[in-house]
């Protein structure tokens, strides 16, 4: 996958770029683990070993 083109999306995206971010900020590592061609939609997900300190291991689902 392109990673220019996915920071793009997210800039060009606040609330989602923003998601992303609380992962960072928390330790988190937001990996894509999808991507939908016909939508152009891409799917993130937690894939570090260990949950960081302090954070809870949850799913979340942002539909726009």
């Amino acid at each position: 996958m392109q990673g220019s083109k996915i920071q793009h999306k997210l800039e060009a995206s606040p609330l989602k770029c923003g998601h992303c971010m609380k992962w960072n900020v928390t330790g988190g590592e937001p990996d894509v683990v999808f991507h939908d061609h016909i939508t152009d939609h891409y799917v993130f997900m937690d894939c570090s070993i260990e949950i960081p300190t302090g954070r809870r291991s949850y799913v979340m689902t942002v539909k726009h």
